[in-house]
């Protein structure tokens, strides 16, 4: 398990590094968007089981922290191996050099101190510019529901850079405090290979990350821009909304 803060944020099976958090496992749902594997950068590895994923997939993954603490992920969960690089640059900094990339996310409650210098305008717009032409960005935050002023702030900011945002929530019902991914492409996001559904009627599959793909893929959808902000540098809110969710999952 993994806390940030005082609240629960990450959770691995370590016999097998199978994902059993939800918002882990809807972060796989990029690779179902490509025909084959590609370039990504992760902001925010947490106990390094995504970004593990991804490169057993066959990408090739760099990672990278807000202020460089994820550093010390290296050696401890041996990041290094299986395609794994851990940048030296830190926050925005890792956008520049190395791409471009097919996928860069944002796992952002999974940094520390909160990295709200990720979540801008002019963040989105530098990302943008690493990544490539049929690249896409997947930014994880934590929101009390999923029509969450916090949700719609970011997607109204992400839609700056992107022309197609669509928002995937992990829990139910609506209103319950939870994940919800955030997606962000100049082109529309399809699927080019499907999902794993439980056409064989297994009893387990409810609880698996299957599940938890599937079920956030089909609840897709565009968040309202009434009543959001755009967060830029100069004016971003983000850090407090976090405090929030934290507050009420304590």
């Amino acid at each position: 398990y993994f806390c940030v803060d005082g609240a629960f944020q990450h959770s691995v099976d370590t016999s097998t590094w199978r994902v059993t958090h939800p918002s882990d496992a809807v972060l796989e749902i990029p690779k179902n968007c490509f025909l084959k594997p590609g370039r990504a950068l992760i902001f925010g590895a947490g106990l390094g089981v995504v970004a593990q994923d991804y490169a057993t997939a066959g990408w090739t993954v760099d990672v990278a922290g807000s202020d460089g603490a994820d550093h010390r992920l290296e050696e401890f969960f041996n990041l290094s191996q299986n395609r794994i690089n851990v940048r030296s640059e830190s926050g925005r900094g890792a956008f520049h050099g190395v791409g471009p990339y097919n996928l860069i996310i944002f796992d952002v409650e999974k940094c520390h101190p909160f990295p709200f210098h990720l979540l801008t305008a002019e963040a989105f717009a530098e990302a943008g510019t690493a990544l490539s032409k049929d690249g896409m960005m997947a930014v994880s935050i934590q929101a009390i529901g999923w029509d969450n002023v916090y949700v719609r702030s970011v997607a109204k900011t992400m839609s700056e850079a992107f022309d197609h945002v669509m928002a995937l929530p992990t829990v139910e019902p609506p209103n319950r405090p939870g994940a919800v991914i955030l997606f962000g492409a100049r082109h529309p996001i399809e699927l080019v290979q499907d999902l794993k559904r439980n056409e064989d009627f297994l009893p387990d599959y409810r609880f698996g990350p299957d599940y938890q793909r599937v079920h956030a893929w089909d609840n897709r959808f565009t968040p309202e821009r009434e009543y959001s902000r755009l967060l830029t540098d100069d004016r971003n809110p983000t850090e407090i909304w976090s405090a929030y969710y934290n507050l009420a999952m304590r």
